[in-house]
């Protein structure tokens, strides 16, 4: 889904510099092809017209990728909707084998982590910077 959205993106900022150009080239060689002569009259009148109906232009890429967003968007909303029931693990001994058991373990986000406190025998600048590191790799100090 990311690759469809970067090449959507990429073909969004294309058509953005290209259709206002391409606008005036295909009207002004439809015009020519269908037997009318294109005097400076017409072409002057044309080309303000399409000043005019630049921003729309402009914008009408941007909405595509706005579209592809909300499209991917959409997609994601009805996974999540559609997805199985998640069914909270409570506490006490999982049933079965886990695979992996953790003892005596204390999980916290790292703005509610605890300062790291010393001791005055551990003062030591070898010491100090031992903990500092293993507190920095989010190891715990006891």
């Amino acid at each position: 889904q990311l690759f469809n959205y970067v090449m959507a993106n990429s073909f969004s900022i294309m058509m953005w510099t290209a259709v206002p150009l391409l606008v005036a080239l295909a009207t002004f060689t439809t015009y020519t092809l269908s037997g009318h002569d294109l005097d400076v009259a017409n072409a002057l009148t044309a080309l303000s017209l399409f000043d005019i109906l630049r921003f729309p232009l402009f914008m009408l890429p941007q909405v595509i990728n706005n579209l592809v967003e909300a499209s991917v968007s959409f997609g994601r909303v009805k996974m999540f909707l559609l997805g199985e029931e998640y069914v909270p693990v409570g506490e006490g001994n999982i049933s079965g084998d886990a695979g992996i058991e953790m003892e005596r373990a204390t999980f916290v986000y790292d703005s509610k982590k605890p300062k790291m406190k010393t001791t005055e025998k551990q003062r030591r600048p070898e010491v100090e910077k031992m903990q500092q590191e293993l507190y920095d790799k989010d190891w715990e100090i006891k």
